[in-house]
């Protein structure tokens, strides 16, 4: 996650190859809760910001997500 960005993104992936991070809420599937709405000005920006990281581990290997996380948010100068 990034800091920058107003939430957090959720992700989906498809069988055919698609994976896609989506910056706005997801919406409830039935109509009872609110929907939750993005609101942005006219002439204001909006930015975000993604990196992906695609990796293999051997399967008797563990790999440590977080310490790569902060290894690839360094490298693009978002760690505090």
């Amino acid at each position: 996650r990034n800091p920058g960005n107003p939430r957090p993104s959720w992700l989906h992936a498809r069988d055919y190859g698609v994976v896609v991070t989506n910056p706005f809420p997801r919406q409830p599937k039935e109509r009872r809760e609110p929907y939750v709405r993005t609101w942005i000005k006219r002439g204001t920006p909006f930015q975000l910001s993604y990196a992906i990281l695609i990796h293999e581990t051997a399967p008797e290997t563990t790999f440590d997500r977080n310490a790569a996380a902060a290894m690839l948010l360094k490298s693009f100068g978002s760690a505090k």
